[in-house]
């Protein structure tokens, strides 16, 4: 695991020995590794959500070893090990490799980071901290906009970093939440799901209200306007684009319209 995290260290992504360990304790999911000299020089993982959706992942080769097909072979063996709907969010480096695997387009993700927040006018910041009674309807929002059930990375979030849970409530059923967790290098804000857009930036400006030590990111479907530019606002700038691609017979969800924000490319 020190390897692993030591490669993902090295290129400057933002994944935790926590991430690490909370991917490889899965049994359900496939990771493999390239080596040389005993030394891990290359990643891909496929994380099994409820057997609807293989989710790719933790594509990564060190920057000594690319240009010598590394990474293609990886990525070989984790959809060898599939069989079901495929789904990733590729770099504009990684797209051009997943189209030769069959990959189509999904839709874009833009990822914002700042340093430091803006003026906030929140008089009211809303929300309420996220518990143990809120779990059963989160797990059944994300799904209903990520297209499968993920009870473990949903623990995985409130049980480490309850803090960064808010939701919305209508009387007393959740209709909205934002989840978060601390990375190496940013806090990390997502998944947002919400019936609206005014809610999507109410939960977000709350989130940003909250102390923090680290620079924020967050990882916004491209045609959710409102936040990207509510986060302009604050201060977000735009890192980098994502677009998320599928293989497979796999169908969107019933209200992808909800989702405002990723749980990040290593969870989807």
């Amino acid at each position: 695991m020190a390897d692993a995290m030591a490669l993902s260290v090295a290129a400057g992504w933002n994944q935790t020995a926590a991430d690490w360990q909370f991917l490889l304790n899965n049994g359900d999911n496939t990771g493999v590794v390239a080596m040389v000299n005993h030394k891990i020089v290359g990643s891909a993982m496929m994380l099994d959500y409820e057997k609807r959706i293989g989710w790719v992942c933790m594509v990564l080769v060190h920057t000594a070893y690319r240009g010598r097909g590394i990474g293609s072979r990886l990525l070989q063996h984790v959809l060898g090990n599939g069989g079901m709907p495929l789904r990733l969010d590729a770099t504009k480096l990684g797209e051009p490799v997943y189209r030769k695997f069959d990959f189509k387009n999904e839709y874009g993700i833009v990822r914002m980071v700042n340093s430091c927040v803006g003026d906030i006018l929140c008089s009211t910041p809303k929300g309420v901290p996220g518990t143990s009674r809120h779990f059963d309807a989160i797990v059944q929002q994300d799904a209903a906009t990520f297209g499968a059930r993920r009870e473990k990375l949903i623990t995985y979030l409130l049980k480490n970093y309850p803090a960064q849970c808010l939701v919305l409530e209508a009387g007393e059923r959740p209709v909205a939440f934002v989840l978060g967790r601390e990375g190496l290098h940013y806090h990390h804000i997502g998944p947002v799901v919400a019936d609206t857009a005014e809610q999507a930036d109410a939960l977000v400006t709350a989130t940003l209200l909250r102390p923090r030590n680290k620079p924020a990111v967050i990882d916004v479907v491209s045609d959710k306007e409102s936040l990207i530019k509510k986060l302009t606002a604050y201060g977000f700038t735009k890192q980098r684009n994502f677009l998320r691609m599928q293989r497979g017979n796999y169908h969107l969800p019933e209200t992808p319209d909800r989702l405002y924000a990723i749980a990040g490319p290593e969870f989807g």
